[in-house]
């Protein structure tokens, strides 16, 4: 098995890119996004969940940008880098598949949410993360629901719910 050749879990922050590499990219990203998303897709069965995949994948091409360029084969480094982006998605989807019910559990009993959210989440998520979950889990209101109560996008609620259920997940899951 290769070893990974970047390393963006590490780099939070964004280089600042050159023209060259800002147009570099764009044009690798033009490219490929199609094929990604098809091979992304095909192997998690979940076509949001491919799509954030993919713009994990772009976002450490980004973050390795010298890499990238540098690479003899920068088309294989972006798949090499889905490839163990998909990997970790797999992993993280079972481990959802596996915490579903008990989020589903947690957040049954819509009533009392301060306190409830005070004694049980506080060192977990944020509270609206916690009020996101609830209204989805416990109340039945689809994403686009919550999102439009919210007066935020969907695509911003959806990645409001993973990130609160991977939290939950790390916690959880101990």
């Amino acid at each position: 098995m290769s070893e990974r050749q970047y390393d963006f879990d590490d780099q939070p922050e964004f280089p600042d890119l050159s023209a060259d590499e800002s147009e570099f990219l764009i044009e690798l990203f033009s490219s490929m996004n199609e094929n990604l998303l098809k091979v992304a897709n095909m192997r998690l069965s979940d076509l949001d969940y491919a799509e954030d995949v993919v713009q994990e994948t772009f976002l450490a091409a980004i973050r390795n940008v010298e890499k990238v360029m540098q690479s003899e084969n920068p088309k294989g480094w972006i798949m090499n880098a889905l490839k163990y982006k998909v990997k970790d998605a797999q992993k993280l989807k079972h481990k959802y598949t596996l915490l579903e019910p008990a989020v589903i559990s947690a957040f049954v009993d819509i009533q009392n949410v301060s306190e409830q959210y005070d004694f049980e989440f506080r060192e977990i998520i944020m509270k609206d993360e916690y009020k996101i979950l609830r209204l989805i889990y416990g109340a039945g209101y689809k994403t686009h629901e919550v999102a439009d109560m919210l007066g935020v996008k969907v695509e911003a609620c959806k990645k409001r719910v993973q990130v609160a259920k991977r939290k939950l997940a790390k916690e959880l899951l101990k």
